[in-house]
């Protein structure tokens, strides 16, 4: 055998044994948790839309950077925020606040839609998320807060302002339980953000 037919086994060799170290690192020493997703979106029966009522459009709603996530935030007594293990919901919490805000308006019979859907809306539902999350001082609850504004979309004008803040009490701080608060907590304010808005108008 010459040298070269030497050299290049010995690359080939070296080339094959760094891909059978790679593979066992990616997919054989290291197993990924297993995470445990939740849905706040469940679809629901919706009403049959009034006759001559104002579309809605709403918008996603603002958050800060570090809570605009899909992670399921506990905030604990010293105040600090870290991620439940193992839990996740199916998307980011604006994207699933503005799907349970339509949900609500829909099931009052009121035709909703989201913001840059390209239809015509009467009001524009425009809303910020200052808390979405557990809290562990003394009873573990869950927290939501929402400031919503109610816009004219002929004008621009805000017509209505509010701000809507629940908590509900959870058994112990486990995905099914703080699915469960949370999903009860939501549906109770995004209903009082519906029947408040017709209000308004």
């Amino acid at each position: 055998m010459t040298n070269l037919e030497q050299r290049t086994r010995a690359r080939f060799g070296c080339q094959l044994a760094s891909l059978v170290l790679l593979s066992v690192l990616t997919t054989g020493c290291v197993s990924p948790q297993s995470v445990r997703i939740y849905d706040l979106g469940a679809a629901a029966t919706r009403s049959q839309p009034l006759s001559g009522a104002p579309v809605m459009a709403v918008g996603e709603p603002f958050m800060l950077q570090i809570l605009n996530t899909d992670r399921i935030l506990v905030r604990g007594d010293d105040g600090s925020i870290t991620a439940l293990a193992g839990v996740q919901w199916t998307d980011r919490v604006p994207a699933l606040v503005q799907a349970r805000l339509i949900r609500a308006f829909e099931e009052k019979g009121r035709p909703a839609i989201r913001t840059g859907s390209g239809i015509s809306a009467d009001y524009v539902v425009s809303s910020e998320l200052t808390a979405f999350q557990v809290n562990t001082a003394d009873t573990p609850t869950v927290d939501i807060q929402i400031g919503v504004k109610l816009v004219q979309s002929s004008d621009g004008k805000v017509i209505g302002a509010r701000t809507f803040r629940g908590q509900q009490t959870i058994s112990t701080i486990e995905g099914a339980a703080v699915r469960e608060g949370f999903d009860t907590l939501l549906t109770i304010i995004s209903d009082d953000v519906a029947h408040w808005s017709a209000s308004v108008r």
